[in-house]
């Protein structure tokens, strides 16, 4: 037998296998023209198999509905506020610190307005100047003081 003669029977094979599959998956589709199974009132005598018949009513859904599912996963206990300046309400949020000596370093601050923003080494925030960020805190200065705030452990739920 030649090569030549081995393939064709292999694609003649192969055309076989695709035809009864599909046909394999016409069959197991159940005709658009029929009527949907009507769900018998009453105590069922026995389980249906038909999964049409396992759905709960739409009310039984509603205590999804009346959950908070944007709530965060874990609480964040904020930071203390700057005590030493009234003017200054923020919470240090986290931290960004530059893996090579006088690279970017930055801090991400809760405003007193909920609002969140980063703040890069040398920029200011509500009339404070952030002068250092480490793994763990932010030091700001503020009307000549620094104050050093620490990022917030995360509480598990």
């Amino acid at each position: 037998m030649t090569q030549h003669r081995r393939k064709q029977l292999l694609y003649a094979l192969n055309a076989a296998l695709a035809v009864g599959a599909v046909a394999a998956v016409v069959a197991s589709i159940a005709p658009l023209d029929q009527a949907p199974p009507t769900v018998a009132k009453g105590p069922a005598t026995r389980p249906s198999s038909d999964p049409q018949d396992r759905l709960l009513p739409l009310a039984a859904y509603s205590v999804i509905f009346q959950k908070d599912l944007r709530r965060p996963l874990v609480e964040v206990a904020h930071g203390p506020v700057v005590p030493r300046n009234e003017g200054l309400r923020v919470v240090l949020v986290g931290t960004a610190v530059a893996l090579r000596p006088g690279g970017p370093s930055s801090a991400v601050f809760q405003l007193s307005t909920g609002q969140t923003r980063t703040v890069d080494v040398g920029e200011e925030i509500d009339g404070a100047k952030l002068v250092a960020v480490t793994d763990t805190t932010a030091t700001l200065e503020v009307g000549g003081e620094r104050v050093t705030l620490e990022k917030p452990r995360e509480v598990a739920p």
